[in-house]
């Protein structure tokens, strides 16, 4: 029989099982990255209106995803280009994926509380809004308490002693505890039947969308991921990977829900306003009831003007007497105090 392959003193199956799972987890990470920063552009792009409030998140968030990858990356470096060529196992965290754990637990935790303000906002149901953010709370401090254990004692082996185990365990299963209540609470009050300011969705891109990135359902698989991966197998680092990339999904689906908003003077305007908005500005200049309304992304970061045209009619002096003569008017080119009379005649 032939000799396994090394590569220093580990064999290719001991490197495939730590950094190489360590890697892969990475790269996945670093594309889930370059979707919150584009999502970021898109979002102060398409809506520099919005609220004081949800801007600081979104700049948080970012903020905390790009300083966690940064962080990632110094570790990747350090395993593996200064431990080649490999004379040890992944047996130690560095201080810097320490940090960026912390600072990934924050970034959930923030997600998670939008989220279940969201749920009030829709529902008007404080106890399942209240649960939820309680439920969130209680992760985030053990998710906190992880971080200390790491930084105390930087050996992978140490997360699986009993108490740490069950510390780390605890804080995942709430997460993703958190996750599923809130998908659940987002898609039963959501339901164009039970809200009727909710415009029902057109087509199967814009569905897959909103319920696979922006209500959380693939960030939720992927944190259930990293439970079932902990408590199975915690001496291992297979949950590294789904560490790496819950975080980025959590980010990414809160700015899929806001970038998946219509956009009106700037502001969004969130699912659960879309016909109720249309009506009110419909009775007031002109009805946007020729936008569609998805839950895909826009791409096209300008504000969206409907080309509505109004029939007017002009009397014209002849020499025959009076005509009227119709014709088109551009809803576009009025200003907010312009007076047009649709489907009427009016002398001009």
């Amino acid at each position: 029989m032939g000799t396994p392959a090394t590569v220093g003193s580990l064999s290719l199956e001991e490197l495939e099982r730590t950094f190489g799972v360590l890697f892969v987890g990475y790269i996945l990470a670093m594309v889930g990255y370059g979707f919150t920063f584009f999502q970021t552009y898109v979002y102060y792009s398409r809506f520099p209106n919005d609220h004081w409030a949800m801007k600081s998140t979104v700049a948080a968030v970012c903020a905390l995803d790009t300083t966690t990858s940064a962080l990632a990356s110094q570790a990747l470096y350090f395993y593996l280009i200064e431990l080649f060529p490999f004379t040890t196992e992944l047996v130690d965290a560095t201080k810097t994926f320490c940090a960026e754990n912390g600072l990934a637990v924050l970034a959930v935790y923030i997600v998670q509380v939008f989220y279940a303000s969201r749920v009030w906002t829709i529902s008007k149901n404080a106890a399942l809004a209240s649960t939820i953010a309680l439920i969130s709370t209680a992760s985030f401090v053990l998710g906190i308490s992880m971080t200390v254990q790491m930084f105390q004692n930087t050996a992978f082996a140490h997360l699986a002693v009993a108490h740490v185990k069950a510390i780390v365990s605890s804080a995942q299963g709430l997460t993703f505890l958190s996750g599923l209540l809130t998908f659940g609470a987002l898609c039963f009050s959501l339901e164009p039947s039970r809200n009727a300011g909710v415009k029902p969705m057109e087509g199967w891109f814009d569905k897959l969308v909103a319920y696979t990135i922006s209500r959380g359902s693939v960030a939720t698989l992927v944190q259930f991921g990293y439970f079932i991966s902990f408590v199975t197998i915690p001496s291992q680092q297979i949950w590294i990977p789904f560490h790496l990339i819950a975080s980025k999904l959590y980010i990414n689906s809160l700015l899929t829900m806001l970038n998946s908003r219509e956009v009106f003077r700037g502001h969004g305007i969130n699912e659960e306003q879309t016909l109720s908005t249309q009506r009110q500005v419909g009775n007031t200049a002109f009805s946007l009831s020729g936008a569609r309304t998805n839950s895909a992304v826009r791409f096209n970061v300008g504000e969206s003007k409907p080309v509505v045209n109004v029939a007017v009619t002009r009397t014209v002096e002849t020499g025959q007497g009076r005509d009227k003569f119709p014709f088109d008017y551009d809803a576009n080119s009025l200003t907010d105090n312009s007076v047009v009379t649709k489907r009427g005649a009016r002398d001009l």
